[in-house]
């Protein structure tokens, strides 16, 4: 991996949104979490948009999640492309 690619630090405990439901033994997890993914590549759009930027304001888990996708999508960038010798279609 690069190393110029620093994982985010997670949020403190009890930084979530008031949505948010600590579990025993985890971390706490918040319900409009794996939005975070659809919010960095831009698939969120319009009202989801809005509503998902407005709830960042008050969620450090969700703050927290687009900080790590934002992470991954700059670490893969970021990585060497790798030219393949032949047409690999046949043996996947």
């Amino acid at each position: 991996m690069n190393n110029s690619c620093k994982q985010p630090e997670p949020p403190g405990e009890a930084e979530g949104c008031p949505s948010c439901k600590p579990r025993r033994g985890f971390r706490e997890k918040c319900p409009h979490e794996s939005d975070s993914a659809i919010y960095v590549t831009g698939e969120l759009t319009g009202d989801d948009l809005a509503a998902y930027e407005a709830h960042m304001i008050e969620c450090a888990i969700c703050r927290h999640a687009v900080e790590q996708h934002r992470h991954v999508m700059s670490c893969l960038k970021s990585a060497p492309r790798i030219k393949v010798s032949h047409d690999l279609s046949p043996e996947i």
